[in-house]
């Protein structure tokens, strides 16, 4: 947001900010390539259900069911490896890319032991 839709703002102030906005909109515009995140989540479909929990429990909307193979499939440009959909998911099908869930309650171990 930027100018009066982000407050009441003087003409010259509006217009400053509308510039820094596209701005940083031609940048991204103008790439060639554009890296994702490496810690996304993903499914091992041989343990998926398809129960949905973890589309639900999704807040990026990044998971979606493929209606053919009956399991569940993440769109790795949405996901933002936040780790919801692998907590919900109750068959463990979910797993986060790069955490595996024992590194995880190796830090849990080491924060408590602190």
């Amino acid at each position: 947001m930027c100018g009066a839709a982000h407050s009441q703002k003087f003409i010259d102030e509006s217009i400053a900010q509308a510039q820094a906005a596209s701005s940083k909109a031609l940048a991204v515009l103008t790439r060639t390539s554009i890296e994702g995140q490496a810690a996304v989540a993903e499914v091992e479909e041989e343990r998926c259900s398809g129960c949905r929990v973890c589309e639900m429990a999704c807040p990026y909307e990044a998971i979606q069911r493929d209606e053919e193979k009956r399991v569940s499939v993440v769109n790795q440009a949405l996901c933002k490896g936040c780790g919801t959909c692998v907590a919900a998911c109750p068959s463990s099908a979910m797993k986060g890319r790069h955490f595996r869930t024992d590194q995880i309650l190796a830090e849990i171990r080491a924060a408590f032991a602190a």
